[in-house]
């Protein structure tokens, strides 16, 4: 497993953007999807960060889609979108991708390596088919001629006397009645000759019919012995979808592969590339388009039916995985406010009207405040903030009630976001110390109070005057 071990601190609120670095350009992301550490296993992943111990317990959050794209310039990198997430949760991003050692890849190869001389020249996408061929020994991409082409192969060597190659030097003595040793050695070198000749006529005949003995390294490997024996065959009709790969040679089908790279893939790869399982999708559909083109009498070439299986068996064995893991982990944020409050009692001794007040909210679940509060989708939590301040001016009464500490008394509550991101509705008690008229000792009382306040953003102000200041 591939693992890229970055740790993002994501802001919660804001959309995420991450670069991936896969191993190389050949390697194709199949999907990425985010995956959320369930909430009841956060402190123990939190104390060791351990992924492996928690491997079965990551799930995918299927309604969040992710999206990707490649890096302008740069085929190894791609761009990662993520929307916004849950506070205080352990996510990771799961990117499936398959190998540069795959199908996609060479045909990715293909399309970057130079196309001239790909018949005659080995390219590095041939040196990956065949790599995929030899790893794969139910499935070899090996090259079969459909039945027109051995057809023609047929008709080209009919004319052909190829009882030669049976024939002995015993058999001419034997016919002709030789005794004369010279007159033997002539017929010895004759036939030689004329076998020679035959041969090759018919190595001739097959360089011109099939296209693939046209790489050197290929037709180098043709053994007379093969050679004859295949012409036999074609000659008397006996011949079926692997009589060349079987009877003849056994190489890998660059030629099928090219071309039907160059009918299908080619503009698209140029116009519009795919991502994802959609160009599995479209190659899958390609090649159904391509099957459905050949007659019952045709046979079909080899490389169609097995590049299906091994498309098919790349989904599974064949991608790598590596995860980003993150954690949408904050800190409490503290929000001064402004306010008046009104004093709910119809107590004799408490405190009438209301106040202005300065106060501070303690968050309990952080939002993101540059959207506007009508189009925020906020939790009750996020709306949400303890709350806490003191009144401007003395609520202080001779021998009935005295403020808190000094000239002020204190508000304790809650403050529940109304109209905008930084408007408040206020609630909770107002503590102040009530005077026993009696003995005139002092105990403390709470009254409830409710109220309307204004975040005081005091660095978003410093940063409207003095817009280069670093807060």
């Amino acid at each position: 497993m591939f693992s890229q071990n970055t740790v993002i601190e994501a802001n919660f609120g804001i959309p995420i953007t991450k670069e991936i670095d896969l191993p190389d350009r050949y390697n194709h992301i199949m999907d990425i999807v985010l995956q959320e550490l369930p909430r009841k296993l956060s402190r123990d992943y939190f104390n060791d960060h351990n992924e492996e111990k928690y491997e079965n317990d990551w799930f995918d959050i299927n309604d969040v889609k992710i999206h990707w794209d490649k890096k302008e310039g740069d085929n190894k990198t791609h761009i990662v979108s993520i929307p916004p997430l849950k506070p205080n949760r352990f996510y990771r991003i799961k990117v499936t991708y398959l190998s540069s050692e795959s199908i996609f890849a060479a045909y990715l190869m293909m399309h970057d390596e130079k196309n001239d001389n790909w018949y005659t020249e080995k390219k590095q996408w041939m040196k990956l088919i065949e790599r995929i061929s030899a790893k794969r020994d139910r499935f070899p991409l090996t090259y079969d001629p459909v039945h027109a082409e051995l057809v023609s192969y047929q008709k080209a060597i009919d004319g052909l006397d190829l009882t030669v190659f049976d024939r002995t030097l015993h058999d001419i003595i034997a016919e002709e009645d030789i005794k004369d040793e010279k007159e033997i050695e002539k017929k010895k070198k004759a036939l030689e000759n004329e076998k020679n000749e035959l041969f090759t006529e018919l190595k001739r005949i097959l360089l011109r019919e099939f296209k693939i003995l046209n790489f050197a390294d290929i037709s180098a490997r043709l053994e007379k012995e093969d050679v004859i024996h295949f012409s036999k065959l074609i000659k008397k009709g006996t011949f079926d979808e692997t009589t060349f790969s079987s009877n003849l040679i056994d190489a890998v089908d660059f030629i099928n592969i090219y071309e039907f790279y160059e009918t299908y893939l080619l503009d698209r790869f140029k116009n519009k590339p795919l991502n994802g399982k959609a160009l599995i999708d479209f190659i899958n559909d390609k090649i159904k388009e391509q099957e459905a083109s050949y007659t019952d009498e045709d046979l079909i070439p080899n490389h169609l039916g097995n590049f299906k299986a091994i498309l098919l068996e790349d989904k599974k064995p064949l991608p790598s995985t590596y995860p980003i893991s993150f954690e949408t982990a904050y800190k409490l944020s503290l929000v001064p406010d402004f306010g008046y409050v009104t004093y709910i009692t119809d107590q004799e001794n408490a405190p009438k009207g209301g106040n202005l007040f300065l106060g501070v909210n303690i968050s309990l679940s952080p939002s993101n405040k540059n959207v506007p509060l009508q189009i925020s989708k906020l939790s009750a939590m996020q709306r949400l903030s303890i709350h806490t301040g003191v009144t401007i001016g003395s609520i202080q009464k001779d021998h009935v009630r005295d403020n808190f500490f000094g000239n002020y008394s204190l508000l304790l509550g809650g403050s529940y976001k109304v109209l905008t991101q930084g408007t408040r509705v206020n609630f909770g008690g107002l503590f102040y110390k009530k005077i026993d008229a009696i003995n005139g000792s002092k105990s403390i009382t709470v009254h409830p109070y409710v109220g309307l306040s204004i975040d005081l953003d005091i660095k978003r102000w410093l940063q409207t005057i003095f817009p280069k200041i670093k807060i």
